[in-house]
C-alpha cells in the first residue's frame, strides 16, 4: 500500500492549495511587521487597522477558493 496524502488532480485544486499558502504566509508577515513597527512606534490602533485588514481579506479570500 502507498503511503501518503493522494495526488491533487486537477491544476485549479493545486492553485487553490497554493492560493491558501500564500494567504497564510501573507498574514503572518504582515501581522508581525505590522506588531513591530507598531511597537517601534507605539501607534498600534491605526497599524492594526492598516495591515491586519487587507491580510484579513486576503486571507478570507484564499479560504474561500481553497474550500470551493
Amino acid at each position: 500500500m502507498k503511503q501518503g496524502p493522494p495526488p491533487i488532480k486537477t491544476p485549479l485544486a493545486r492553485g487553490r492549495q497554493i492560493a491558501l499558502v500564500l494567504a497564510a504566509a501573507a498574514l503572518t508577515i504582515g501581522g508581525l511587521y505590522g506588531y513591530a513597527v507598531a511597537m517601534f512606534k507605539q501607534q498600534a490602533p491605526t497599524l492594526i487597522v492598516l495591515f491586519y485588514s487587507p491580510m484579513a481579506v486576503l486571507f478570507l479570500l484564499s479560504v474561500n477558493l481553497a474550500l470551493g
